[in-house]
């Protein structure tokens, strides 16, 4: 009896020992990063993506879940989100909401289009490294591509045309600029950090639109995209 005694104490003092330290470590978490909640990874979210959502830095989100490698996060993980004060829905990778404004258009439906006469006709928004390619990859759509760049790098239009979008409703991407030009063609321009055109506005190819870096990490990325009317087409058709 006394040993089953002796066990079952030594049991309860280990659950104690493990309930305080689960304690300590909550507590230390809420110290060193203001509190936060706990995000469980949906299917499609990547770590870029939940960072923007919840507005904290991608450095700082892998820091505070020990990853090593942002791309590598599995459907179902919990994520501790430091700072944030409430679960928030992760918004599908695309700027689909801003895009819905784009007018449909007869003259391009029900037929195919030969891309290769724009090819080299349009600007690289920035110059940066390709981050994502346009399409479907491990299950995650892009509706154009995503370039990494420096904080503060200008992003330029890709084209001449007429500004027929600013605003930045939709949190996934930031502020958001698009630009109409000839044969129905729009270029998007997402997750920047401030916007430099209005709507209504003519701009000329290269000229200045906004500037790169919604976040304050020293690295940057614009989203870009190319629209025949609603329909995302591979923007690599068009930049040289």
């Amino acid at each position: 009896m006394r040993i089953v005694l002796q066990e079952f104490f030594y049991k309860r003092e280990r659950w104690v020992q493990r309930a305080v330290l689960a304690l300590i470590l909550a507590m230390v978490l809420t110290s060193c990063f203001g509190g936060g909640v706990y995000h469980t990874v949906k299917k499609d979210e990547t770590l870029w993506r939940i960072a923007r959502t919840y507005d904290v830095k991608l450095s700082r989100l892998a820091r505070a879940n020990h990853i090593k490698d942002p791309s590598d996060i599995n459907t179902g993980v919990r994520l501790y989100i430091p700072g944030a004060k409430r679960v928030l829905k992760v918004p599908p990778a695309s700027t689909a909401a801003a895009a819905s404004s784009l007018p449909s258009s007869s003259s391009t439906r029900g037929r195919k289009r030969d891309y290769k006469k724009y090819r080299g006709g349009f600007l690289w928004p920035v110059r940066g490294r390709l981050l994502q390619g346009f399409g479907t990859k491990n299950g995650i759509r892009n509706d154009g591509i995503d370039i990494l760049t420096g904080k503060d790098a200008v992003v330029k239009a890709a084209k001449e045309g007429e500004v027929v979008y600013v605003g930045s409703s939709y949190r996934s991407y930031g502020r958001i600029i698009i630009i109409k030009h000839r044969d129905d063609i729009y270029t998007v321009y997402a997750n920047n950090k401030s916007n430099s055109v209005r709507t209504g506005e003519r701009v000329k190819k290269g000229d200045m639109i906004a500037r790169a870096g919604a976040t304050d990490s020293k690295d940057a990325f614009i989203h870009f995209e190319v629209r025949e009317g609603k329909r995302p087409v591979n923007p690599l058709f068009f930049l040289p």
